[in-house]
């Protein structure tokens, strides 16, 4: 956390009434006089409100079950009112406030204030409504529907229904024609419907027909209107009134339309203005819709949520001060986590497409590409609906590391000696490293502060991320403070990769999830995605701009139109995992590539004991007390019927050890359950109907907190700091000029290229050089059959192999070729040295290279080759091997003198070679420690063999080949630095040269390639940084500042 800061403002989330521990039938009567309660619960459930007025009015219920269901309804309304601090209508609410060295929580004397808006549910029916006037359909602008892509002949796209009320998405596609295609390209910036259908009119196309054509567009969403949802900016009924103030919409129908907003605008602008209204106001807006419009459930008909002004309001520096170390405990008993659905998009990708980037769209289609998650593109109509769990199982997979184990052996320790708690020490943690790189660049400390005899303690839920305005990022409306707050963390968030693009995400899944992603906040760029951006064009990324490609394990994503890399952003809360459309799920998996959110998890130990014991740190709770109710004792305590379960229950309790206060749990619900309480027994019995399986966990606001009687929770934002940003950019090259019209992407089978797998162990591929293509290539070369030729190591999900590439003279001599090949092949394929051999199409690496120097780039290439084959026939046994490591430093100091690099310009190629291999090996302090000391036992043998002037004798011939492959180099290393200096490489030299190192220790080294680069990285850039501070410099060279 030492890199780490937090913001100067903190949330502050309480709920509405003081707590309740003892919630009796009179108590809840009692709570619900007031207005305000009532006023909440019908927002919260109009027919529960309805329900108690019945009960008030004396009306009888026709069965006993009516009245206890709705005692239970409200003593759980009751306690959400009093017990649960998560924002939800008039339920909590939410506050902002300063950190400050005393801390100053009134919360019984904040002023309340409410932000009151339509459900997203009703407009989405709103929409429609409008839409169905021919007039006003006129003068809209349309857009191409921005899920749209191009597969083969036809374009490809989303659409959306609704079946029972609830929004489903299909795959659609049409043939592409002139007209369709003419539309495409006219809509994608906006563009009228009446222009639309002039555009289309001609001699042979009357103007009825082009309205019919374009209003099946329109019914097969292919195009989609202006006044589709907005979820980010600003509120969607000032978004409606902007527009329909516009000239073009001076008539009478639009006016009308315009008029209804404004009267709907005010009525529900009017309830913000008391801090409780009447139920009869929502009724009279409820009414007037239902006149004006459609019928609609007055339960999906409004949203509200909630703040409190805090005069001088703030949390004092000694709870962050306590705070900060847990972060750094939590963070040491963090094991790896992996996303499994990226790791199968990796390997998909790399088996299918290598390194080569593609465009997003093409990879995602589960037809053309490869996919993603378990979402596929055909229909299977008999098992569409089943809800499956494929490929999972009731068994659980125990994996344990050595934080696992640590944690496994502390909890049979408390179980066997009967512990409520456990306690971690500094001295138990500390022998795991703190890894900073999991942090994300902003993140939400999420805490209940209490008191526990006396002293304030934290219960440290989650530090969530990837970023911080995921949990504040919904109620940025509320307060210019939290809003002020959501703008900060996003250009934190920028400041910190300033050569990408953090773009937000921009899709609406369902209309009524609408209300939890709104945010009025925006970031420079979004990408929308079935759902309307509210940046200007020029910065919204579209999916068809999008690139993905895997380089160096990492998934890359480029906007090809800005040819920048793009961090994808979602600033809230959204489950996007359950049922989400494959590039929407992408998008949000890959937020979390790097690092990831967490939170103390007991991983598959959750469900295995009954009683899971508090963990703690200091005063810091890291995990509360939770007692697991398994399938036997709920049908035990099921069984004894209503009559008994009290008594049942309260026994039940004392065996099992459990406190009289807990937290029943479902999912991120809770209900205060009183044991001692004989409501709270009944509406715990009831709870457990239909259950399989629960949890209880404790409650910790039995004492009053720093806010006062109130329960709470706090998030605090922290956020890397941005002179923390990694020093140099990520070596991750791009594309932009493609001027070289010759210059051939790819070559297929019988083409000037011929390229070969062949597929054998990592040692054994030495034998594969020198026993096959070393002899394939003389025998080529003296033939004149070849210009140049040039070979890899590389692994696939097939294993490992020797790529060799040949570039022909005359594609009229691949027969000749192929006949060689396989005459000195074949005794190695007989002796299984290698055990197969394959021929594919040459994909070139013009996203690394680019267009202009991938000819030179390939020269360069055949020349290190060569070089790399007279090498390995110069070494043997072990000490060849010593000599391996140091020759991959002697040759890439050679070859940073071809291109006549200053000693400054090789600090920065290594700086950043060693940084992103460092991330990659997750390197922390013992691997550092380890390859330091292992630089310190080398560095005078570095220091000797790269002596140019006083090389050993036996060394010689290793300088000899160096020295012939520079003078092959030279003419396409001069032609490399004339593009770079007219500016027509796709990225920076320095980019592109550590793109050549890296093939140079590729050759070079037979395993572990990568774990070899980190450390030769490392120690070049050790030895460079001490010839330039110990004045020993090397010959006078150029710069590398291109």
């Amino acid at each position: 956390m030492k890199n780490y800061s937090f913001t100067k403002t903190a949330i502050v989330r309480t709920p509405i009434e003081e707590k309740q521990v003892d919630i009796t039938w009179e108590k809840i009567l009692e709570i619900f006089s007031k207005k305000e309660n009532r006023e909440a619960l019908f927002i919260g459930s109009p027919n529960i409100y309805k329900a108690l007025l019945s009960w008030e009015k004396g009306e009888a219920f026709q069965v006993e079950e009516e009245l206890k269901n709705l005692k239970g309804s409200l003593y759980k309304y009751v306690s959400r009112l009093a017990n649960r601090s998560t924002p939800f209508g008039m339920f909590a609410a939410v506050s902002a406030v300063d950190i400050k060295p005393e801390t100053s929580l009134n919360i019984a004397e904040s002023t309340f204030g409410r932000f009151t808006k339509f459900d997203m549910y009703f407009l989405g029916s709103f929409l429609p409504v409008i839409l169905q006037n021919d007039a006003i359909q006129g003068v809209l602008k349309y857009h191409s529907n921005n899920s749209i892509y191009t597969v083969f002949d036809k374009y490809r796209y989303v659409e959306y229904y609704f079946k029972d009320n609830v929004r489903f998405h299909k795959i659609s596609e049409v043939e592409i024609s002139d007209y369709l295609e003419q539309i495409f390209e006219k809509a994608k910036n906006g563009i009228l419907l009446s222009e639309l259908v002039n555009h289309l009119v001609s001699d042979e196309i009357t103007e009825k027909d082009a309205k019919e054509f374009i209003n099946t567009l329109i019914q097969s969403q292919f195009i989609v209107s202006e006044l589709e949802f907005t979820i980010t900016g600003e509120d969607y009924l000032d978004k409606l009134l902007k527009v329909f103030s516009e000239k073009r919409f001076d008539f009478y129908e639009a006016q009308v339309i315009k008029e209804l907003i404004t009267n709907l605008k005010s009525k529900i602008n009017y309830l913000d203005t008391n801090n409780s209204n009447d139920p009869a106001l929502y009724t009279e807006i409820h009414e007037l819709v239902n006149e004006e419009l459609s019928h609609v459930d007055v339960s999906k008909l409004f949203q509200v949520d909630s703040f409190r002004k805090l005069e001088n309001g703030s949390v004092s520096f000694k709870t962050l001060k306590n705070l900060r170390p847990a972060l750094s405990v939590l963070n040491r008993l963090q094991s790896k986590f992996d996303n499994a659905n990226l790791n199968e998009f990796k390997k998909k990708f790399q088996e299918r497409f290598e390194e080569y980037e593609q465009p997003l769209v093409s990879v995602l289609d589960p037809d053309i590409g490869i996919g993603y998650g378990r979402q596929s593109g055909a229909k299977a109509p008999l098992v569409d609906d089943l809800q499956i769990n494929a490929g999972q199982s009731d068994v659980n997979q125990i994996s344990m590391d050595a934080k696992k184990t640590f944690i496994f052996k502390k909890l049979i320790q408390a179980t066997k000696n009967n512990l409520q708690s456990i306690e971690i020490t500094d001295e138990e943690v500390n022998k795991f490293e703190e890894n900073e790189a999991i942090y994300p660049d902003t993140f939400s400390a999420f805490v209940n502060v209490f008191h526990e005899n006396g002293v304030e303690k934290i219960n440290l839920k989650t530090i969530y991320g990837p970023s911080a305005n995921g949990l504040i990022g919904r109620f940025s409306h509320l307060d210019t403070r939290i809003f002020d707050l959501c703008n900060e963390v996003a250009a934190v968030e920028s400041q910190l990769h300033p050569d990408k693009i953090v773009a937000e995400i921009v899709h609406l899944p369902q209309a009524r999830t609408g209300n939890i992603l709104y945010r009025n906040f925006q970031r420079a760029y979004e990408i929308p995605y079935l759902g309307n951006a509210s940046v200007a064009k020029e910065n919204q990324i579209m999916i068809d701009d999008l690139y993905v490609s895997v380089k160096a394990g990492k998934i890359v994503l480029r906007s090809k139109r800005l040819n920048k890399e793009i961090i994808p952003r979602l600033s809230n809360a959204h489950n996007f995992g359950s049922n989400a459309l494959p590039i929407y799920h992408f998008l949000c998996d890959l937020q979390n590539q790097d690092t990831f959110g967490f939170a103390f998890n007991w991983g598959v130990l959750q469900n295995q004991f009954d009683f899971l014991p508090r963990v703690t740190y200091k005063d810091t709770v890291l995990s509360r007390a939770t007692w697991n109710i398994n399938k036997t004792e709920i049908e035990s305590i099921l069984a004894v019927g209503e009559s008994k379960n009290i008594e049942f229950i309260r026994n039940f309790r004392e065996q099992r050890n459990i406190p009289d206060l807990v937290y029943f749990t479902q999912g991120d619900n809770e209900v205060l359950i009183n044991f001692n309480n004989d409501l709270s027994c009944n509406v715990f019995y009831y709870m457990l109907k239909g259950e399989r399986f629960i949890q209880l966990k404790e409650f910790l606001f039995a004492e009053d907190t720093i806010t006062g009687t109130y329960c709470n929770e706090m998030i605090f934002t922290a956020h890397r700091n941005v002179d923390q940003k990694p020093a140099v950019a990520d070596a991750i090259q791009f594309v932009s000029k493609e001027s070289k019209a010759n210059v051939v992407p790819s070559f297929s089978i019988g083409e000037k290229w011929l390229y070969y797998k062949f597929y054998c162990g990592e040692r054994a591929g030495e034998e594969v050089l020198n026993r096959a293509i070393n002899p394939i290539v003389q025998e080529l070369e003296s033939n004149d059959l070849i210009d140049k030729w040039f070979f890899i190591r590389y692994h696939d999900a097939q294993g490992h192999h020797i790529r060799f590439r040949v570039l022909l003279k005359n594609s009229d001599s691949f027969t000749e070729c192929i006949q060689i090949v396989k005459t000195h092949i074949e005794p190695l394929e007989k002796m299984k040295i290698i055990w197969k051999t394959q021929t594919d199409n040459y994909l070139r690496e013009l996203q690394r290279y680019g267009y202009e120097a991938i000819e030179e780039t390939e020269t360069l290439f055949h020349n290190d080759s060569e070089c790399t084959l007279q090498f390995i026939d110069m070494i043997e046994g072990d000490s060849g091997e010593k000599i391996r490591w140091l020759f991959a430093l002697l040759s890439m100091d050679h070859f940073l003198d071809d291109f006549n690099i200053s000693l400054e310009g090789r600090i920065k190629l290594f700086n950043v070679a060693k940084t992103s291999f460092g991330k990659e090996f997750n390197r922390s302090g013992k691997l550092n420690k380890q390859i330091n000391e292992m630089f310190v036992s080398h560095e005078a043998e570095i220091e000797a063999f790269l002596d140019r002037n006083n090389i050993e004798e036996m060394y010689e011939p290793l300088t000899d080949i160096l020295n012939q492959r520079s003078v092959k180099n030279a003419g396409a290393v001069a032609e490399i630095k004339r593009i770079s200096s007219e500016d027509r490489l796709p990225t920076p030299l320095y980019n592109i040269m550590i793109s050549y190192v890296h093939m140079i220790c590729n050759r070079i080294f037979i395993t572990k390639q990568r774990a070899h680069e980190m450390v030769v990285y490392d120690y070049l850039y050790k030895y460079y940084s001490k010839q330039l501070h110990t004045n020993k410099p090397l010959k006078e060279k150029a710069a590398l500042t291109n």
